[in-house]
């Protein structure tokens, strides 16, 4: 029931979660103590047999092209994005009735980025690194030296910086708070 910027894990979900962990891993002993961090999210899922059941629904993805030539995607796994974004633009390319080239974006390896690379502290250690999801403070020691990199990047004044530091707060708040 809640917009989907605001969807948490719950403290039910991370029970959940170290129980079924701890029945293959019996020796492992995890506990709440192990867990530093927890997100969550919403995908579509693809209905298959009883609707009502989340459970019956598919987890892969299915590209369809709509009367109005609308390509849709629904379902899918995030792992599985490149492979997708292959499989639309092949596509577009069938619905504008264009010879279909193999995109190379589901195997070739992405080029680093230049001076775009990142505009908020969430941008550098949330998006483009894994330090928010790696670090049990989620990144928080290490972005006044991200905010200093990007204020010089950006050319921020220490006012700026010190709003992209609570903005930054404020986003891991919101993405990793578990809530009861």
């Amino acid at each position: 029931t809640a917009p989907p910027e605001s969807v948490r894990a719950t403290r039910g979900d991370v029970n959940y979660l170290l129980e079924s962990a701890n029945a293959y891993f019996p020796a492992a002993k995890l506990s709440r103590d192990d867990v530093i961090t927890a997100w969550a999210g919403i995908r579509p899922l693809i209905a298959r047999g009883n609707a009502g059941d989340p459970a019956g629904a598919s987890r892969e993805h299915d590209i369809a092209v709509g009367p109005r030539g609308v390509v849709a995607v629904t379902g899918g796994k995030l792992t599985t994005y490149r492979a997708m974004a292959a499989q639309v633009t092949d596509a577009v390319q069938r619905q504008m009735g264009a010879r279909v080239t193999r995109a190379p974006t589901d195997t070739s390896v992405l080029p680093p980025v230049g001076d775009a690379f990142a505009c908020t502290v969430a941008d550098l250690l949330v998006r483009r690194s894994k330090v928010a999801f790696e670090t049990a403070d989620h990144g928080w020691s290490r972005a006044p030296a991200a905010a200093g990199i990007l204020a010089t990047q950006c050319g921020w004044t220490s006012e700026q910086a010190a709003i992209a530091l609570e903005d930054y707060r404020a986003e891991i708040a919101r993405l990793f708070t578990i809530d009861d």
